[in-house]
C-alpha cells in the first residue's frame, strides 16, 4: 500500500514539472488500453466474487499490469509487423505511380530537419513541394505521411530520413526512391547505435 501511495504522489508531483505528449490513438494503443482496462475490471469482479480485500487486488493489478501489457505487445507483434509492411508497400507503390515527382532524401548525424525546412522553403517558390512534417524520419513514419498527404499535384518531395540501426536508410530510400541525396554530416552523434563512424 505504501509503495502504491508513494508512486502516486511521486507521479502527481512530477506532472507540473514535465510536459507530456498526448499519445496517438493507434489501433495497437487502443487494444492495449482496452486489454488493461479489462484486466482491472476482471480483478474488481474477482474481488466482489471472492470477498478478498479490494486494495490487495488493486495492488496486485498495479504489479501485474506491466507484465500483461508486455505479453499483449508480444501477441500483437505479428499483426503490427504485417500492418507496417503493408503500409510501406502501399507508400512505395504510391511513389511509383507518381513518375514526375522529384524526391530529395536528406540524412546525416544532425541538421536533417533544418536542411529539409530550408530546402522545402526555397523550392516552394517554384514548385509544389511536399515534405515530411516535423521530425518524421522513420520508414513507417514516412510511409504514413505519403499515404495521408502526397497528392498528384506535388512536384517535389523533400524527405528526411533517419536511422536507429544499420539498413534503415537503405530501406527508406528503397521506398521513396530519392532522385537527389543530401548527406548533412557524419559525426560521433550515433556511436551508441552504430558502434563506429564507418558503420
Amino acid at each position: 500500500l505504501l509503495t502504491l501511495v508513494g508512486e502516486t504522489l511521486t507521479f502527481a508531483l512530477e506532472i507540473p514539472k514535465r510536459s507530456f505528449r498526448r499519445p496517438q490513438p493507434t489501433p495497437k494503443a487502443v487494444a492495449l488500453f482496452i486489454a488493461s482496462l479489462a484486466l482491472l475490471i476482471g480483478l474488481l469482479w474477482l474481488q466482489v466474487l471472492s470477498g478478498l480485500p479490494g486494495l490487495a487486488l488493486l495492488l496486485a493489478a498495479d504489479r501485474a499490469l506491466p507484465f500483461v501489457v508486455a505479453m499483449l505487445v508480444l501477441l500483437l507483434a505479428p499483426a503490427t509487423a504485417l500492418t507496417r509492411a503493408a503500409t510501406i508497400r502501399s507508400a512505395a507503390s504510391r511513389i511509383r505511380r507518381h513518375p514526375g515527382l522529384t524526391t530529395v532524401g536528406i540524412t546525416g548525424s544532425y541538421g536533417k530537419s533544418s536542411t529539409k525546412e530550408f530546402l522545402a522553403t526555397m523550392l516552394g517558390n517554384h514548385f509544389q513541394v511536399f515534405k515530411t512534417p516535423a521530425n518524421t524520419n522513420t520508414e513507417i513514419g514516412i510511409a504514413r505521411v505519403i499515404m495521408s498527404s502526397l497528392r498528384p499535384t506535388h512536384e517535389v518531395f523533400v524527405c528526411e530520413i533517419g536511422a536507429y540501426r544499420e539498413g534503415e536508410i537503405a530501406r527508406a530510400a528503397a521506398m521513396v526512391k530519392p532522385t537527389v541525396g543530401v548527406l548533412t554530416a557524419v559525426s560521433d552523434q550515433h556511436l551508441a547505435l552504430f558502434g563506429s563512424k564507418e558503420a
